[in-house]
């Protein structure tokens, strides 16, 4: 299975929030938290893994060093990296300090799995959350091998990427600190592993925040209400408090009840426009709802994951067929963590 093609990947933020808060609490994770997953390929890990920067190797020696590598020729302590993540999976070049270099194709993986495990070292991974260590496992096949891989590359060759960081449950490529590549096959034995580079990216200052939406810089995006008018029936809606308060409701998001959940989708507007999202985790909602109860739903589509997590905040009265909640939506993509508190309405 290919990862699908990723959209340039769209973000909001209408509070202003401290570097404490940039996640809601559908990212925390408890103490004694343990996570081991099998996950398809999409767009939102794709988008992740593109952003990746991964930074100089070591090859990996034990006491047989050098004569248990294979496939590896000539075989030196430390390579130059660079690498890069697409639809049909990685390409990663290395090169010697002599100047010789070889380059691996990897195929990307019809499967993966996500690991998360609580440290228990009273360290905090944002948002209230107890710091997770965290991995992404990639495994499959290598699709060709050139120059100092040439010789290794024949018959079957198989390839085991790990990436590895720490943090809360929502995992981003910022989290990633490190990597290990491990190649093995009839006549390839050989791993490397190494650090990845920090993406730098700006800090959004309080008076950029404040700016229109025509001078705002473009990794700030904010926060509009959908455009269509046509979005009825039994659901969820989602609108800015303050909004309300004008005399205005900016509805900003919408999602319908359908008789099989797994059909549900979500629409949402994202810089400017109206997004769909489909499904992808359903909560339990309980039978009878009291006020307090914690539910949330998340959603995702073309690189963006969009959870929003629900508070009952007033049930159904004569007045009123639908159920009041305070909705916290998180955003997670490209400049990942984005916040937004709402207030929010689901019924018929």
């Amino acid at each position: 299975m290919k990862f699908y093609s990723p959209i340039l990947l769209t973000l909001f933020s209408f509070l202003v929030l401290s570097p404490s808060n940039i996640f809601a609490c559908a990212c925390c994770a408890d103490e004694g938290f343990y996570k081991i997953s099998v996950r398809k390929p999409d767009g939102f890990l794709l988008g992740e893994l593109k952003k990746l920067k991964f930074g100089d190797a070591e090859i990996y020696s034990t006491a047989g060093f050098p004569d248990n590598v294979k496939g590896l020729k000539p075989i030196e302590s430390e390579y130059k990296v660079a690498a890069s993540a697409n639809t049909d999976g990685w390409e990663f070049t290395f090169t010697d300090p002599n100047g010789k270099s070889g380059t691996l194709e990897l195929k990307a993986p019809k499967d993966y799995v996500e690991f998360g495990v609580d440290l228990k070292n009273g360290k905090r991974g944002g948002a209230g959350s107890v710091e997770l260590y965290k991995e992404w496992r990639f495994k499959y096949s290598v699709n060709t091998g050139s120059g100092i891989f040439e010789d290794g590359i024949k018959g079957k060759t198989e390839y085991f990427l790990v990436l590895q960081g720490k943090g809360n449950v929502c995992t981003t490529a910022e989290d990633f600190t490190d990597w290990r590549l491990e190649v093995t096959g009839k006549n390839a034995n050989y791993a490397f592993y190494g650090s990845m580079k920090k993406n730098e990216i700006p800090e959004v200052s309080l008076s950029e925040k404040l700016q229109p939406p025509s001078k705002r810089p473009s990794k700030f995006i904010s926060l509009a209400g959908l455009t269509a008018t046509n979005y009825s029936g039994c659901g969820c809606s989602g609108w800015i408090e303050k909004a309300e308060t004008a005399g205005e409701k900016k509805r900003v998001f919408w999602t319908e009840f359908k008789s099989n959940s797994d059909d549900e989708t979500l629409f949402i507007n994202l810089d400017g426009q109206d997004s769909e999202l489909k499904i992808v985790a359903k909560a339990n909602r309980p039978e009878t709802e009291k006020v307090g109860d914690k539910f949330t739903d998340e959603f995702q589509a073309n690189g963006t994951k969009v959870i929003l997590e629900y508070t009952t905040k007033k049930l159904p009265c004569a007045e009123s067929e639908g159920t009041d909640y305070d909705v916290t939506a998180t955003i997670i993509g490209e400049y990942s963590g984005k916040v937004v508190s709402l207030a929010g309405s689901c019924g018929c």
